[in-house]
């Protein structure tokens, strides 16, 4: 197998892998079913931000060298490191917090205590 054949199945599967988590796999169907006959809008804005976005997201970055760095340079070092700190507060605080601590209240703390009202 060729080097450049190698390369292009290692990218795609680690793109596959970043972008194609549980919410890919749960909501599509349940945005289906919650939209009822405007399925079509659904499935063109879910399209449009769980598939299209992202793969522009890629090239962008890709064109400018590949690094967040490189595509933030021509508004300024300060904005790198600005929108890289939010960016890092808010996918951990906001996001990944909450929702590990959701998980681990559902699957351990309610099986073993189920009084607690879940309130």
């Amino acid at each position: 197998m060729s080097k450049i054949m190698q390369h292009t199945i290692i990218v795609g599967l680690a793109l596959f892998a970043i972008f194609f988590g549980a919410g890919n796999l749960i909501f599509p169907p349940s945005i289906g079913n919650s939209a009822g006959v405007s399925w079509i809008s659904a499935l063109m804005g879910f399209s449009l931000t769980g598939v299209i976005l992202p793969v522009l997201a890629v090239y962008a970055i890709y064109n400018t060298g590949g690094t967040v760095e490189a595509l933030t340079r021509p508004i300024g070092n300060w904005f790198y490191k600005a929108f890289n700190t939010v960016m890092m507060v808010c996918i951990g605080m906001v996001v990944t917090i909450p929702r590990m601590s959701a998980t681990t209240h559902e699957l351990g703390v309610s099986q073993i205590i189920p009084t607690i009202p879940s309130n």
